[in-house]
């Protein structure tokens, strides 16, 4: 039997899953606060380690777009950090109260991050 083709990676796929990684880690962590923090809490080392990592997971996205030409291989360095920093710290600001100069709309806040990362990284589509 005939193994189904590959889906090809292109520029538009490999962008869009970056920002779908971002967007889960945002929308897990309000809709689902406790185990956020719980993920984040001091605790004894794992008996084993997440396979993939997300960290992993994050940077194979991350080497993805500068495989298709959707990020500059001269912004890969610390990308990871960039787009962590970005989507971790909007998860832990939007559950507080904004302040009044904000969006009220939390959705436009999220855009506006991850829009940020990606003019940020140079990301194009």
């Amino acid at each position: 039997m005939a193994q189904p083709a590959a889906r090809t990676l292109t520029k538009a796929r490999a962008a869009a899953r970056f920002r779908a990684i971002g967007a889960a880690y945002i929308d897990f962590a309000l809709s689902e606060p406790r185990l956020y923090a719980a993920a984040f809490a001091e605790c004894a080392p794992p008996s084993r380690e997440d396979n993939p990592s997300a960290w992993a997971i994050l940077a194979e996205s991350l080497d993805a777009l500068v495989a298709t030409g959707a990020m500059p291989r001269s912004r890969r360095s610390g990308a990871e950090v960039v787009a962590w920093s970005s989507v971790h710290g909007v998860s832990t600001l939007l559950p507080s109260p904004l302040p009044a100069t904000a969006p009220g709309d939390r959705k436009l806040i999220v855009t506006q991050v991850l829009d940020g990362v990606a003019r940020s990284l140079e990301i194009t589509r």
